[in-house]
This record gives C-alpha cells, sequence and structure tokens, in this order.
C-alpha cells in the first residue's frame, strides 16, 4: 500500500507565488500515481480557497505575512507517513521539528526552496531565527531536497552540505516537456494571425523582483546570449530599476543589450525588478533632473521618460492562474490593452490557451478611449 504523505507549505494557489504552485504540482503529481496525499496551509483571513479538495486550510496563530504558527496541525501529521514540508514557513517549521522529534518513525523531507530575504530589521529577525532553528529542522530530517546543487552552495544551506551529504538530494522544479519543447515552424499559425517573415513580434517575459535574483536571473541572461548566437536577429530590452541589481549582474545586461541593439526581427523583454508605480516615480525624478518644461508635459512625452520609451503599447496582456488584476505590470503602458485572465497556472498555459487568448481578442471592438 503506498505511503501516505502530508505536504506542508505556507500558501497554496492562487496565493502565494511559485512555492506555492510548486506544492500544487507536486500534491496532483502524486495523486496520478496512487499516493495518498493532503496538503496544509494556513487559512488567512479571506483566502481564495483553492478548489482542489486534497488541501484544507488550518487557523493560523500570530500571522506575520506567510510565516505562522498552524498548531493543529501536529495532531493531523499523525495520520501520515510522509511529511514533505516546504521551507521557509516560519513557526510552523518548529511544529515540524516538534512532531519528528516525538515521531522518529515517520519520515520528514525539508524542500528548501529559498532563502528568506528580508528587508531592513527583518533581515536582520530572519537570519537570527536561521541561525537558531534552521539547524534543528536539517538535523531532525531524512531527506533535504535542494532545486539545484548551484542554488544550494549559494544559500544559506552551504554550511550543511558536507554534513549531511547523505540527506541532501538534487529535485528541480522541472517543466511540462510535453509543452516546453522545440518545434517546427508552424506555417499554420502564421497564415492564420496573419503574420508575416517581416513582422516585428515583442515578447515581454517574467517579473523578476530583488528578492528573486538568486533563482538565476545571470544564468538566465547568460542563456539569451547563447540564444543569440544561434539566432542573431533577436534584440534584447530590460525594464525594471536595473541600479539595484549586482554590479556583475549590470555589467551583463548592458554588455547583451549593446550586443543586440540593432537587431529589428524580434524584440523580447524582460521586466527585472519591475513595478508600475516604481517606473512612474523614476520616471518623475528622470524629469525633474532634466531640462524639460514641467508645463509642457502631456501624455505623448511622458512616455519618452518610461522605461518602456520606444516600445509599443501592448496589444493584449495575458493574466495566469486566476487572478483578476495586473498587480502593477505596466499601468501606464496597458491603458488601452485588451486583457485575458486565465484560469491556468503558468506552467498549464499551452498552444490551445493561447490560442483561446488570441481568438478572445480578435473578438474585441478595440476603442481607445473613444
Amino acid at each position: 500500500m503506498p505511503k501516505k504523505v502530508a505536504i506542508v507549505v505556507c500558501a497554496w494557489p492562487p496565493q502565494g507565488g511559485g512555492i506555492g504552485n510548486n506544492a500544487y504540482y507536486h500534491l496532483r503529481e502524486l495523486k496520478k500515481i496512487g499516493y495518498p496525499v493532503r496538503a496544509f496551509t494556513p487559512g488567512y483571513p479571506d483566502p481564495k480557497k483553492a478548489k482542489d479538495s486534497g488541501v484544507e486550510f488550518l487557523s493560523v496563530i500570530l500571522p506575520l505575512g506567510k510565516a505562522g504558527f498552524l498548531f493543529s496541525l501536529f495532531n493531523r501529521l499523525k495520520a501520515f507517513d510522509i511529511i514533505h514540508f516546504y521551507y521557509p514557513f516560519f513557526g510552523t517549521d518548529l511544529i515540524v521539528w516538534l512532531f519528528k522529534t516525538f515521531n522518529k518513525n515517520k519520515k520528514l523531507i525539508v524542500h528548501y526552496e529559498m532563502d528568506p530575504i528580508g528587508q531592513g530589521w527583518q533581515k536582520i529577525i530572519f537570519l537570527f531565527y536561521l541561525k537558531l532553528f534552521l539547524p534543528l529542522l536539517l538535523k531532525a530530517s531524512d531527506k533535504i531536497a535542494v532545486l539545484s546543487w548551484d542554488n544550494a552552495q549559494n544559500s544559506h544551506l552551504k554550511n550543511y552540505l558536507k554534513k549531511y551529504q547523505e540527506k541532501f538530494v538534487e529535485l528541480p522544479n522541472g517543466v511540462d516537456t510535453s509543452i516546453f519543447q522545440p518545434q517546427a515552424k508552424n506555417n499554420q499559425l502564421i497564415t492564420k494571425y496573419g503574420l508575416l517573415e517581416s513582422d516585428q513580434l515583442i515578447i515581454f517575459v517574467g517579473g523578476l523582483d530583488d528578492q528573486h535574483f538568486f533563482k538565476g536571473v545571470d544564468i538566465l541572461l547568460e542563456a539569451f546570449t547563447e540564444v543569440i548566437k544561434v539566432r542573431p536577429t533577436i534584440k534584447l530590452m530590460i525594464i525594471g530599476d536595473l541600479k539595484k541589481l549586482p554590479s556583475d549582474l549590470q555589467t551583463l545586461i548592458n554588455e547583451s543589450i549593446k550586443e543586440t541593439k540593432n537587431n529589428k526581427k524580434m524584440t523580447v523583454i524582460f521586466a527585472i525588478n519591475y513595478g508600475g508605480r516604481d517606473e512612474m516615480i523614476r520616471a518623475i525624478n528622470k524629469i525633474n533632473n532634466s531640462e524639460f518644461r514641467i508645463q509642457n508635459l502631456n501624455t505623448e512625452n511622458f512616455s519618452e521618460f518610461l522605461d518602456t520609451k520606444n516600445i509599443p503599447d501592448p496589444d493584449l496582456v495575458i493574466r495566469t492562474g486566476g487572478e483578476k488584476r495586473l498587480s502593477g505590470f505596466l499601468p501606464w503602458q496597458s491603458i488601452y490593452s485588451e486583457l485575458f485572465f486565465s484560469d491556468l497556472f503558468f506552467p498549464d498555459f499551452d498552444g490551445k490557451e493561447l490560442e483561446k487568448a488570441v481568438n478572445d481578442y480578435s473578438l474585441r471592438q478595440r476603442r481607445f478611449g473613444k
């Protein structure tokens, strides 16, 4: 009989970003292969409840961000053979450690997703908490899963890799290879959507803030430089506050932009450390620091001070994950964009869903405010 698995995570889709999505797909795939599995996550005030019957929202004591204590979890875990704990989850990590201490026959997998990164006083508290309690959790664990070895070697885990060498396993998030794989050029799609060889395609990719740089923004950009060697017609552009990036990453970005500035067939735009309000504040600061006369400001010339200068406004903005908001993405530029909201999470967003979005867009009557 398959072992019963409990997944413990600090958030659940559509809340919580990557860590919740990873746990969701983990639960889904375990179910497919016949494992009895259940997820436990905080029931924060007015949560957008997931439809999946495999998740249980528990009362949280002393909630702070995504941290908090799920005291009722202790008794619920007794029904399971394996506890798969997604880290970080401050507060509840102590409950899981305590449960393992009194139930040594249960198996504990610590799935280390990321370093907790705070700003200001939070950063000091996080480091103090990690120093005190992370060693206890790692010592009690049976396995420690990391997204990649290079991530582990550059995280708070680096000092434990040799000490608990037999416990560590690499468990990448992975991708659905049935969707994300190179495919032959589809002339039918080109004809269907009226594309021409001379058309300029503009693609916005991602939105990485400064708390996610450790996930490999530099590797992403280095990979892009390899792509343009094969396809030297692609132009790279970046939007966001680059001054807050590490200096070596700024150098890599500037070099890539310079190398591709004359390419015209396709433009790929990465949103790195980007926020819509922040972009507009930076635009205002640029105006104040320039010789531009503020009384001459209008909607056309204001755009000249935005990160997206010389980039056309998007015709269609697609938001995945069931959310009905743009979360600060291109607030100025998207004022007349058509919006499409998909209930699918991004890994499930395939060609069929994209076709659905484009078909929906083709039926819209665009008036641009008239």
